[in-house]
């Protein structure tokens, strides 16, 4: 039964248009609503269609109801045997208003209605005027209980309700047109609360608001009424019902709008609803609100504005005065899009047409006047601009300072001008003071703060910075001070090539090269090998020259020795090495040679010991590998056969040599690997 109330209500709230026809449904013909009056129950039939409607005012309907025993339900008992609309005559005689009782007698009296065809389906499919009169009929029922009364849908019980019956309606003559329902004492209701509204003010109107969705199981119309004092209330218009086709009805609401002579009057509102018996709702507290002004005056045209002097602004206007102005309000700004401060704090009187402003370095260039009545409605004019003859270039930022990271990354940090009007930064750069400088922003920065990358391939050890400072009318200052960034070099100059190696006249190796092509080269390094050793041994990394003599070799006790020349530039960075040349010695050499004969593992650390061949060499080099990787002189040591390694730890893999080393100096073939 629920289901089926709901679809009828939605179809007699949502109006006469836009609807399709029901095609006739024996299952779906007419619902029964229910209520108390008076204390017997009364029971309305809602049609669900305009064929259903046609039909039971033309034949009838027969009404009976069943009562429940044990759980069963028993023979019908007949309460109309033919229910009918009232007469004619006892429509125009009913002692309710005119209009909703001539609107129900000439629907089913003064009007012919001709179904195109003689199937239920052709009458069902009838014209939308018969629909519109169908609609309009259960509507009007709805209005007054003596309508619904006299509809010819509605019908009670005498008897004591038990706690359900059943319920049967017959069209008369039509027994496919039959509906059975049961229904619940507490479905019986006796007396319904209005809804709560919400009132919104206007400017001579008030909009009222109320909730259908939540009463729809409930109410077929509403009626607003309105009061002056809270007491005496009078209905405002004919009854609402929902319209589920409207903007409001698609959120399930109603909104009735109410004109007033004048604002700022208090009145009072309330809605109260019908029922499908024509019986008002409960009024619940009304609602107090009144109209405001809400129509802004005139706005202010034709502003203009003028610089008149060196410290003045002068600002007119023209505008249409009304009756409720209270004056104007001036307003400036620096920028179209920035927040508008006001210019003055009491309202200039409304004949007002001109201002003046006093000149300053932050003065504002956009300008607007608001008009203001006495409900502050306010209206704004066009933007009013000022052009400033402002030829006085900024004072310059200072405390400027440059940092380069280790990326190449220089960051410029400055304080700003002190200047009032000040928009912006330019920033100008050189890798050399007597370069020039060149801007490298081409849109001007607003910050204290600007970030410069450097190319990574560039050799300069510093760059230079200037900040010039620009004003609101684009006046440029003169350079600031130039501040220069040192930048971390990272490249290393290109290798040299060793060109000569040979023995002079004395037996010393002389070393001839082709120097770096690198600009920024500080030294060169000299690197030798022996024929004895596995790494390289810089001897020397002082020379600004290509040449070079080894005066330590005719002490080695050595065969040959390998050379190798570097490049390293100003910041430490170290070329690869050169081509490699060897120089042999002259004469045959003493074997003198050592061997390790042990290493062994000895309370976390590694004891190396060996055997010397001439016991006259005194000093010995020993050398590590960890891990497979290159020789290392790891200590020297003199007069021993051993040696303890310390700086070692579990789980790597060590190897080692050992090399004699003479008093003066000279070195010897390294052992074999241990």
């Amino acid at each position: 039964m629920r289901r089926r109330i709901i679809i009828v209500i939605a179809l007699l709230g949502i109006g006469f248009s836009g609807l399709k026809a029901q095609e006739f449904d024996p299952n779906q013909s007419f619902y029964v609503q229910s209520r108390m009056v008076k204390g017997n129950p009364v029971f309305k039939i809602i049609p669900g269609n305009q064929a259903v409607w046609y039909l039971g005012m033309k034949n009838g309907y027969k009404i009976s109801y069943a009562t429940q025993n044990n759980g069963e339900f028993g023979d019908f008992k007949i309460i109309e045997s033919k229910l009918l609309p009232a007469s004619n005559v006892e429509f125009k005689g009913a002692s309710v208003p005119k209009n909703y009782s001539d609107l129900m007698r000439k629907s089913i009296y003064e009007e012919t209605y001709v179904p195109k065809g003689k199937s239920m389906d052709d009458l069902a499919r009838t014209s939308s005027n018969m629909k519109f009169i169908y609609f309009s009929y259960l509507l009007t029922s709805c209005y007054s209980p003596v309508l619904s009364e006299m509809s010819g849908l509605q019908f009670s019980i005498t008897e004591p309700m038990p706690e359900t019956i059943m319920v049967k309606v017959e069209i008369l003559g039509n027994d496919a047109y039959t509906h059975v329902q049961i229904i619940h004492a507490s479905q019986l209701y006796t007396s319904t609360v209005s809804p709560n509204i919400e009132v919104t003010q206007g400017d001579k109107y008030l909009n009222i608001d109320w909730n259908h969705k939540s009463n729809e199981m409930l109410f077929i119309a509403y009626q607003l009424e309105r009061s002056l004092d809270n007491e005496n209330f009078e209905t405002v218009g004919l009854p609402y019902f929902y319209n589920s086709m409207s903007p409001d009805g698609k959120n399930g609401m109603i909104t009735a709008t109410d004109s007033i002579p004048k604002n700022y009057i208090k009145y009072w509102y309330r809605v109260r609803a019908f029922d499908a018996f024509g019986y008002l709702s409960e009024p619940i507290k009304a609602q107090v609100a009144q109209g405001k002004d809400i129509t802004p005056p005139n706005h202010p045209i034709s502003v203009n504005v003028e610089q008149t002097s060196p410290t003045n602004v002068h600002i007119t206007w023209e505008h249409n005065t009304c009756d409720d102005m209270a004056g104007f309000q001036l307003i400036g700004a620096h920028s179209v899009n920035e927040k508008y401060t006001l210019l003055h704090e009491t309202f200039l009187p409304a004949g007002s047409r001109e201002f003046d402003y006093p000149m300053n370095e932050n003065v504002f260039t956009y300008f607007r006047v608001l008009a203001i009545d006495t409900a502050r409605n306010a209206s704004a004019s066009d933007v009013g601009y000022l052009v400033v003859y402002d030829t006085v270039a900024p004072e310059l930022p200072t405390n400027i300072v440059a940092t380069a990271d280790s990326n190449k990354v220089v960051t410029i940090t400055w304080s700003p001008s002190v200047s009032g009007d000040i928009k912006a930064y330019r920033i100008l750069k050189s890798y050399g003071l007597k370069n020039g400088f060149i801007p490298i922003t081409p849109i001007p920065v607003t910050d204290t703060v600007y970030r410069d990358t450097i190319n990574q391939q560039r050799l300069e050890k510093k760059v230079y910075y200037q900040i010039i400072a620009l004003d609101k009318h684009y006046n440029h200052s003169n350079p600031s001070n130039t501040i220069a960034a040192v930048i971390f070099d990272t490249i290393p100059p290109t290798k040299p090539l060793l060109e000569t190696a040979y023995l002079d006249k004395s037996s010393q190796p002389i070393l001839s090269w082709i120097p770096s092509s690198s600009d920024d080269v500080a030294h060169y390094n000299v690197y030798r090998k022996l024929n004895s050793d596995s790494i390289y041994v810089r001897i020397d990394s002082s020379t600004v020259d290509t040449t070079f003599m080894d005066i330590e070799f005719n002490s080695l006790a050595i065969n040959f020795a390998e050379y190798y020349i570097t490049a390293s530039d100003s910041s430490g960075n170290e070329s690869e090495y050169s081509n490699g040349k060897r120089v042999f010695q002259n004469k045959k050499l003493k074997a003198n040679t050592i061997s390790i004969t042990a290493a062994t593992e000895a309370e976390g650390n590694i004891k190396i010991s060996w055997s010397l061949s001439d016991s006259n060499k005194i000093g010995v080099l020993v050398y590590r590998s960890v891990e497979g990787k290159d020789f290392v002189l790891l200590d020297r040591v003199d007069n021993q056969l051993e040696y303890l390694d310390t700086h070692v730890r579990t789980g790597k893999k060590y190897s080692y040599k050992v090399g004699l080393i003479s008093s003066n100096g000279k070195r010897y073939p390294l052992s074999a690997e241990y």
